[in-house]
């Protein structure tokens, strides 16, 4: 029988860090969510894994953008070392909410010590936004990348699953065997059992929900709504163009348009390249 099980097992376990209550399992080893690598995505996802591969979002770290990384530099230090603080404020270095976010949840400054690090904003990094919060708190604070969100225990996905009940539940575990189909995102039905076999439950278990957000620009704004520098001076300020600009369509709608995935359950998913226009950047800095 055939099956799609990526050689990296993941399994979601009940952990709370950094906010987070989803676990995963890699090589036998429980670790939280946003230490899972986009590598493990790939294998399914191939053809928004290539789009992402090259987009700005995965080359958004110190590591790997030469702007960025210059900067960065300048006034931080050493992506590759531990416990560096922003010269000027001797604070934890707030770029790395939107750049790093995954190592912004640990809180850690060493870009090299995880691939879901150093992949800058990867796949779990934008779906496991639960709900933005608004780009201040109540004290008027700005919030910064990943701070301005909800972060969810499951994955959130445009599309999600309606998980059947009952008899229906049972004809669907029934048809998924038959072809030979391994999905990890089915997750379980109200009595708690899974779609998949324990088995395969064990190899890969990875439960998403629908949610809306990520077709609206909530999803960009957390980190491509506006950022002061420690003058107070914007260094963009995308969110207050938007709202200016009156119009109707979403960020996706240019950025991010419709394109063909190879996941025969969708016909179609957002393109993961367009964010960035990578190629265009790195030929200038050439």
């Amino acid at each position: 029988m055939s099956r799609l099980i990526p050689k990296v097992a993941i399994i979601l376990l009940p952990l709370s860090i950094s906010g987070l209550t989803q676990a995963a399992t890699l090589d036998g080893k429980e670790v939280p969510i946003h230490h899972v690598s986009s590598d493990n995505c790939k294998e399914c996802h191939q053809t928004i894994y290539k789009q992402w591969e090259s987009s700005m979002h995965a080359l958004s770290t110190a590591l790997k953008d030469p702007i960025h990384g210059a900067i960065y530099r300048q006034t931080v230090g050493d992506p590759t070392q531990e416990n560096v603080k922003h010269k000027a404020s001797g604070k934890y270095p707030v770029c790395l909410q939107c750049h790093s976010p995954n190592a912004a949840l640990d809180k850690t400054t060493k870009l090299d010590a995880k691939p879901a690090y150093s992949e800058g904003v990867n796949c779990v990094a934008c779906h496991t936004l639960k709900r933005y919060k608004g780009l201040y708190d109540k004290d008027g604070k700005m919030h910064l990348g990943q701070s301005a969100y909800e972060l969810s225990d499951r994955l959130q996905g445009v599309n999600g699953f309606l998980h059947e009940q009952g008899q229906a539940a049972d004809k669907l575990r029934s048809q998924l065997d038959d072809e030979g189909e391994l999905n990890p995102h089915l997750g379980r039905d109200n009595k708690g059992q899974p779609y998949m076999t324990e088995e395969d439950v064990q190899d890969i278990d990875l439960p998403m929900e629908a949610n809306s957000t990520l077709q609206t620009s909530a999803a960009c704004l957390g980190c491509h709504d506006k950022r002061n520098n420690s003058k107070g001076v914007a260094l963009c300020e995308t969110g207050d163009e938007y709202i200016e600009g009156k119009s109707q369509q979403n960020c996706q709608s240019c950025h991010m348009p419709d394109s063909p995935v190879s996941i025969s359950s969708f016909p179609s998913s957002f393109n993961h390249v367009s964010p960035s226009k990578a190629p265009s950047i790195y030929s200038v800095t050439k």
